[in-house]
C-alpha cells in the first residue's frame, strides 16, 4: 500500500519523540506498514509495552530494537506472547517448560499441545511448529478452541483441519468474525465457506484471502451470472489463490486486447482460470490466432473458447498449422474447441483419407469416429506413423 509523505513525517515524528533512531524508524517502515494501525494506539501502548519488557531486563536499545523486529507487539498490549524473546523448540521440551513458558508468554502452553495433540497432529509435526516459531502456538487456547468449534460448525471435519495444519496453521489464526466476512461475499454465489477452504486445502493453497475479496469484487462489477460464475470457478479453483493485484488488472488486461466488457464478462463465467494468466502471455497468444484470422475473428474464437489460452505458443502454432494444411481454418473458426485435438491425430485422419474428407470428419470425436470407419485413434495414428516411415525408407533408397 502506498504510504504518503505526510504519513511518513508522522511516523518518524512520534518514533522519534519515543528515542528511535532514525536506522531504526526506517527498519520499522520497512517491514510494517503503518496504516494498519493507527499512530495515535502505538504512542498510547508503547509505554505498556516498554514496561514489560524491562520488567524481563531489556535494555532501552534492545526495546526499540525488538519493537522494530515485531511492530506488531506495540499495539499487542493484551498479548504479551509477542514480547519475550523466548522460542521454545522440541517436543521433548514442551512440557519441561511449559511453567516457564506460561509464566514468560502468559500462555498456557499445555492447552495449546493438548488441542494439537487432540486434532491429531503428529508429534514430528508439532515439534516442527514449535521449532519453527509458528505463531498459533502463541494463541490463547480458548481462542483456538473457538475457531476450531466454528470451522467443524460450517462442516470441517477434524480430520481436514488436522491435514491443514500438516502445511498450513493459518486455517485456525482466523476468527470466526473474519470468516463471517468471507462468508457475506460468497454468499450470494451459493458457495459455502467449507467450499472454499476444502478447495485451499486440497491444493495445499495459501489461507490469504484478499485475492479471494478482490475476485467476487470483479465478479460483482461486471454483473457476470452467478450461477455460470460459480460452475467456473469450481472448475478452476486454484484461481482463488490468486492475488489482488491479478485480479484487478484481469479486466485491464482484455480491454487493452481488444476486448469488450460484455465479452470479458463471458470469460469470466465460462473460464474464470484465465485471470492467473500475465498479459505478455495473453498478448502472445493472440497475436498467433491474428497471424490466421482477422482480428474480429480472433476475440471471437477466444470469447467462445478461452481454453486456447492454456495452450503453449508452439503447440497453437502447430494446430493452425495443420489448420491451414488441411483447409479446415474455416472450419476451427466456428467450432474453436476442436483446436484441442492433437495435430498428429489431425494429419492421421487427412492422410488416412487421401485428403479426401470433410473437416467435419478431420474432428469427430472418437466414438463417433470409431461408429463410422471402425478404426480407433490410436490405430489411425500408428498406421500415418509407419507410412510416414515406409515413405521415408523408399526416399533414403533411391
Amino acid at each position: 500500500m502506498f504510504i504518503s509523505n505526510e504519513c511518513v513525517n508522522q511516523v518518524f515524528t512520534i518514533f522519534r519523540g519515543l528515542d528511535f533512531t532514525d536506522e531504526q524508524i526506517i527498519l520499522l517502515l520497512r517491514r510494517w506498514n503503518v496504516l494498519s494501525e493507527t499512530i495515535d494506539k502505538v504512542e498510547k501502548n508503547f509505554p505498556i509495552f516498554e514496561e514489560y519488557l524491562q520488567s524481563l531486563q531489556y535494555t532501552k536499545e534492545q526495546i526499540r530494537d525488538f519493537a522494530c523486529l515485531y511492530p506488531k507487539a506495540m499495539t499487542a498490549v493484551n498479548q504479551p506472547v509477542y514480547y519475550s524473546k523466548y522460542r521454545p523448540n522440541g517436543f521433548e521440551r514442551i512440557k519441561e517448560t511449559a511453567k516457564t513458558s506460561a509464566r514468560e508468554y502468559h500462555v498456557d502452553m499445555e492447552g495449546i499441545l493438548k488441542i494439537l495433540v487432540g486434532l491429531g497432529i503428529s508429534k514430528k509435526r508439532i515439534e516442527k511448529l514449535f521449532k519453527e516459531n509458528v505463531p498459533i502456538i502463541f494463541e490463547e487456547p480458548e481462542r483456538i478452541k473457538k475457531n476450531l468449534i466454528y470451522l467443524i460448525g460450517i462442516g470441517l471435519s477434524r480430520e481436514e483441519i488436522s491435514a491443514c495444519l500438516e502445511f498450513n496453521y493459518k486455517i485456525l489464526e482466523y476468527d470466526e468474525a473474519f470468516y463471517r466476512r468471507v462468508e457475506k461475499v460468497i454468499a450470494p454465489y451459493r458457495i459455502k465457506l467449507a467450499e472454499v477452504l476444502r478447495m485451499k486445502m486440497k491444493r495445499r493453497a495459501n489461507f490469504q484471502f484478499e485475492g479471494v475479496f478482490a475476485l467476487f469484487e470483479v465478479a460483482n462489477a461486471l454483473s457476470v451470472d452467478k450461477e455460470k460464475f460459480k460452475k467456473s470457478l469450481f472448475s478452476n479453483p486454484n484461481t482463488l489463490n490468486s492475488s489482488s493485484m491479478t485480479i484487478y488488472d484481469f479486466s485491464t488486461n482484455f480491454k487493452k486486447l481488444g476486448f469488450d466488457e460484455e465479452q470479458i464478462k463471458t470469460i469470466m463465467e465460462t473460464s474464470v482460470g484465465v485471470i492467473v494468466i500475465d498479459y505478455e502471455t495473453l498478448k502472445r497468444k493472440k497475436d498467433i490466432l491474428t497471424e490466421y484470422y482477422d482480428e474480429e475473428e480472433a476475440i471471437s474464437m477466444l470469447v467462445r473458447f478461452p481454453g486456447y489460452f492454456s495452450m503453449s505458443c508452439e503447440n497453437i502454432r502447430e494446430k493452425l498449422d495443420v489448420g491451414v494444411y488441411t483447409n479446415s481454418l474455416e472450419f476451427l473458426f466456428k467450432n474453436p474447441k476442436n483446436l484441442m485435438q492433437s495435430a498428429k491425430l489431425t494429419l492421421a485422419r487427412f492422410y488416412s483419407f487421401c485428403g479426401d474428407c470433410s473437416s467435419r470428419t478431420l474432428f469427430l470425436g472418437e466414438k463417433e469416429f470409431i461408429r463410422h470407419y471402425n478404426v480407433t485413434n490410436a490405430e489411425v495414428i500408428a498406421k500415418y506413423e509407419r507410412e510416414k516411415k515406409q515413405t521415408h525408407q523408399i526416399f533414403i533408397k533411391n
